[in-house]
């Protein structure tokens, strides 16, 4: 029994760690509460329960690996997100870029796709002119 179990009036939760007590193989909660009978000062007894707390960290344990892969998963879609609007973007002006070289050379029977919008549609509509 441990000192504050048995000298208190009120219930008592501490942990006790493999270290501290003896013959212990993991780390528990060792609570204790007072029994008494009401309208008496006396005290009967006390209950004591003892919890191990290895499953919990065992869960803790499962809980934290699924984070780290669900982190990771999150940012291998973000990359890959990245990447294809990075496509999208880049493609177009990669056409117009090759389009710019071909009318330098003298080459003005070229076709560019002119569903662009904004800047770049109207750039491709007038390098097609």
């Amino acid at each position: 029994m441990s000192v504050a179990a048995g000298a208190g009036n009120a219930f008592v939760v501490q942990e006790v760690s493999p270290a501290a007590a003896s013959g212990a193989a993991t780390a528990h909660l060792d609570i204790s509460v007072p029994v008494r009978v009401e309208g008496t000062p006396v005290r009967w007894g006390t209950v004591r329960v003892g919890l191990s707390l290895e499953p919990m960290m065992k869960t803790l344990a499962e809980t934290r690996l699924l984070l780290v892969l669900l982190a990771l998963v999150a940012v291998l879609i973000v990359l890959a997100s990245a990447r294809l609007l990075s496509r999208q973007i880049t493609q177009p002006l990669v056409g117009l870029a090759g389009a710019s070289a071909s009318i330098a050379t003298g080459n003005l029977d070229l076709t560019v796709d002119e569903n662009l919008v904004g800047e770049l549609g109207d750039l491709a509509s007038s390098s097609t002119r």
